[in-house]
């Protein structure tokens, strides 16, 4: 499993969390399906790095990953990433099969995206940009 489908494992049993999505199912890794409510999370991989060490620990991985906030208002995308920010911000614990040694916040963004040329309409995104030190 990857640390994206452990993360996502993770976030999902946060109800602070889950409570600002359109549903409990709202995290995906990579890619939404088109028909999904908003707002809704997505978890991507920007870069990941390998680390060993010669004392035989076992080697640590540092992943870099977007925390993607989509919502139908601006309020609402920044609802779900202060609640992704608040528990993600220097979490170390057990995550589906990994455990996170540390979790340092690099930044945030924002987008907005119209849902079509002329439209008044669209989805924005708050985005977390996120690093995991982990095993």
């Amino acid at each position: 499993m990857s640390i994206k489908s452990d993360l996502r494992t993770l976030l999902k049993a946060q109800t602070a969390i889950t409570g600002t999505l359109a549903d409990v199912a709202g995290i995906y890794v990579l890619n939404a399906p088109q028909d999904a409510k908003l707002p809704h999370i997505v978890l991507t991989t920007t870069s990941t790095d390998y680390m060993a060490a010669l004392d035989g620990t076992p080697t640590l991985k540092f992943e870099d990953l977007d925390i993607d906030c989509k919502a139908q208002s601006q309020a609402k995308a920044e609802d779900t990433l202060d609640a992704v920010a608040e528990f993600m911000d220097d979490f170390t614990g057990a995550a589906g099969n990994s455990t996170i040694r540390a979790s340092v916040i690099q930044g945030q963004g924002d987008d907005y995206v119209p849902d079509g040329e002329g439209k008044d309409t669209g989805t924005y995104f708050e985005t977390l940009e996120l690093t995991l030190q982990y095993e």
